[in-house]
């Protein structure tokens, strides 16, 4: 399967579709193979990226369940980031999140443990979660920006 003729599926798919609970995941697909059109991909990236799509069957005459369908677009999603370091929206950013607020939160308890057993790990254990939350925020927006400026980032929302 081609990429266009992908979008074709997956346009059809979303007009013709009876299952409304499948439809965000075609809209999810259609606009990361729209995104995935609109950047200038060499022959060699294409040729991979169809046959991924070949390999997810996704023409297949079976009725795919959601659950399916979540799971090709998740690997679908994995093969770009694996194979052309393309990245959803906002990726680095949720990862630098996370990571800061443990970080945060363990630095925050171990400071607070000095100020008093209960409250002081209580409010060094807040304190560190949002003051390392917004740290890597900020860290993970100034990535996302570096990677969009590289035009490495992707269009999917699989809400």
């Amino acid at each position: 399967m081609t990429l266009e003729a992908a979008i074709q599926f997956f346009i059809t798919k979303v007009e013709q579709s009876k299952d409304k609970s499948n439809l965000p995941i075609y809209r999810s697909f259609l606009f990361l193979l729209q995104d995935l059109q609109s950047k200038e991909l060499n022959e060699i990236q294409m040729k991979k990226i169809n046959e991924k799509l070949n390999e997810l069957n996704l023409d297949s005459n079976a009725d795919h369940s959601k659950k399916a369908l979540k799971k090709a677009l998740s690997d679908f999603n994995g093969f770009l980031k694996e194979a052309f370091s393309f990245i959803p929206k906002g990726y680095y950013s949720g990862v630098y999140m996370s990571l800061g607020m443990s970080i945060g939160m363990s630095l925050g308890i171990s400071m607070g443990i000095p100020f008093g057993m209960p409250m002081g790990m209580i409010f060094g254990m807040i304190m560190g979660m949002g003051i390392g939350m917004s740290v890597g925020i900020i860290l993970g927006n100034m990535k996302d920006g570096v990677v969009a400026k590289e035009g490495r980032v992707i269009t999917s929302s699989l809400k």
